[in-house]
């Protein structure tokens, strides 16, 4: 169930790259740095400060799916190339994609990266988990 869930929100993430960006996301591990750089301009435009009375951008629920989509994403490109599961983490009540010994929550951090900023790279994520 929760891999069907995780599967639906990637192939979401490549339908919105295609539509919205004009960028082919094809399952790659290389593929992660262009997720990184739809995450970029996403958090990008997001109002911070006194412009967020008077510049609209992403409401919070928008940017929760799009952390749902990014990373479903990131989680399916490891998960593809190199094995592993998506599952319910019980303990930290999110989704992880790994092994239960050695798993990665990538929906978290797309919503840090969504939220904080560069300090919370998918494309920096990524690489360090797959080392």
């Amino acid at each position: 169930m929760v891999r069907e869930i995780m599967e639906a929100y990637s192939l979401d993430a490549v339908d919105y790259a295609r539509d919205r960006f004009g960028i082919d996301l094809d399952f790659s591990p290389e593929s992660v740095r262009l997720v990184e750089q739809i995450a970029a301009q996403l958090y990008d435009a997001r109002p911070r400060g006194l412009s967020k009375l008077v510049r609209k951008g992403p409401t919070d629920e928008m940017v929760e799916t799009f952390a749902k989509m990014l990373g479903a994403y990131v989680g399916e490109v490891y998960r593809r190339t190199h094995g592993g599961e998506w599952f319910d983490h019980e303990t930290l009540r999110t989704y992880a994609v790994g092994s239960r010994e050695n798993c990665m929550f990538p929906v978290g951090k797309a919503y840090k990266r969504l939220t904080k900023g560069e300090e919370d790279n998918l494309w920096h994520f990524y690489q360090a988990f797959v080392e």
